[in-house]
């Protein structure tokens, strides 16, 4: 339900930020467009109380240090804001969005203590700015706090979890760790499941997550095993979850040792290094997806199972080439 239409002006890094993570948190409508109330409405929610807070915090200390009025400074700090941050562009982007009743209470509190000389939308453009600073695991972070609290907590209890997904599906669950990407994109949500009898480490996205319930009656553990494969499983890529620990070496050309330098996503961590030869412990998709894109500047000396995947995949991406009629329909689009 609606409540009140705002307009926001903003650079556009920070408005390009905004969008982005509309799509990559799954802020999307049935259509695939970008749901800009949904994102917003599940923003103020989550980060109305950090923002407002650090903003009083940093607004008493200097007001302490340099003994001047509040009102004083709250103009002064306004003013400052503005200036900083347009020198990062103008303001040249609008985003338009509605506050639903839902946050109907926190918008009445922002008009009664929080606009300090401001107009709504300045007072939004703030939040956004702050926002936008932060990376992007821990603007996901911020995002789903609520879901993180709730996860943290079953932890602490040592309680097994019911977790419902975005797609309506849902999981018994012993939850591990929350974990992010060393690149700072992402977070995961690791831990255990019982899939035909067997138990399985699964790596779920938190934005895919809508809601995670604790099983009172039924205690979370894990073996000795699984906690061996889940700590690896951190150390390497908490996006590829290690159910079959694999010894896999691979060797690099002088040029497929600058690449491995060079290209930090989803790199695997080698817990040997002999020369030119790296060696891991690992999942196989993991390394086989990362590899690939070396072609032949990395040769997998072990073990077959990636080796003979990779060199089947190039020799389809060779013969695709010498497909004359493929290149031919290729050009012509």
């Amino acid at each position: 339900m609606e409540f009140l239409k705002i307009k926001v002006n903003l650079p556009k890094k920070v408005y390009d930020i905004l969008i982005n993570d509309m799509e990559c948190f799954g802020f999307t409508k049935s259509d695939g467009s970008v749901n800009k109330n949904g994102f917003i409405n599940t923003l103020l929610k989550m980060y109305f109380s950090t923002f407002t807070k650090n903003e009083n915090e940093t607004i008493r200390k200097v007001v302490d240090q340099a003994k001047i009025k509040e009102e004083v400074f709250e103009e002064i700090y306004s003013l400052l804001f503005e200036e900083t941050f347009k020198k990062e562009g103008n303001y040249n982007k609008d985003l338009q969005f509605i506050i639903s009743k839902d946050n109907k209470d926190l918008c009445e509190e922002i008009f009664d203590f929080h606009l300090r000389n401001r107009s709504i939308s300045q007072f939004f453009r703030e939040m956004f700015i702050l926002y936008s600073v932060n990376p992007q695991d821990k603007r996901e972070e911020i995002l789903f706090k609520s879901i993180i609290n709730k996860i943290n907590l079953i932890i602490k209890n040592n309680k097994k979890a019911l977790i419902y997904f975005k797609n309506n599906s849902k999981k018994e669950i012993d939850l591990y760790q929350i974990v992010p990407t060393k690149e700072e994109y992402f977070n995961y949500i690791l831990g255990v499941i019982e899939n035909n009898k067997k138990r399985e480490i699964v790596s779920y996205h938190l934005y895919d997550i809508s809601n995670v319930i604790e099983i009172e009656k039924k205690e979370s553990s894990f073996s000795k095993e699984e906690k061996e494969k889940l700590e690896l499983t951190i150390f390497q890529n908490p996006a590829f979850a290690i159910n079959r620990i694999e010894d896999v070496e691979v060797e690099l050309s002088e040029v497929g040792l600058r690449l491995f330098n060079l290209w930090v996503h989803d790199r695997p961590n080698p817990y040997k290094v002999e020369g030119n030869k790296y060696f891991f412990k690992a999942c196989l998709i993991h390394i086989a997806i990362y590899f690939f894109k070396f072609a032949s500047e990395a040769k997998i000396l072990k073990p077959k199972l990636v080796k003979d995947f990779i060199v089947d995949r190039l020799q389809i991406a060779l013969d695709m080439y010498k497909d004359k009629l493929w290149i031919k329909k290729s050009l012509n689009g």
